[in-house]
């Protein structure tokens, strides 16, 4: 099998649990009081680890430039997907909020 697709397969398999564990650390870590920008930067700090330590356990820890560059991009991706789902349920959310308001001003 080629190298490149058995990477994404390996890495597609662990991203089901990846994500979730790192929206959860964050959405605990704004509990703590962290809060906007932060709170990006903390869901970026949180995929690169979490992600990026999976991934590079999952690619068999070996120090080449290709195993440490995939698992860093890995947990950058998964960051970054972290804070985009973040801002996605913030704006859903306050959207909510204005449309059950105006609904209570009708009435």
């Amino acid at each position: 099998m080629n190298p490149i697709v058995q990477t994404i397969t390996s890495l597609g398999a662990i991203t089901i649990f990846v994500l979730p564990v790192t929206m959860a650390f964050v959405n605990w870590l704004g509990g703590l009081g962290v809060q906007g920008r932060w709170k990006l930067v903390s869901s970026m700090v949180t995929g690169l680890v979490i992600g990026g330590g999976l991934a590079y356990i999952t690619l068999g820890m070996t120090s080449t430039v290709v195993t440490v560059g995939a698992s860093s991009l890995y947990g950058l991706t998964v960051g970054l997907a972290t804070s985009g789902v973040y801002d996605a349920l913030k704006e859903s959310t306050a959207q909510g909020v204005r449309m059950a308001e105006a609904r209570t001003l009708e009435k």
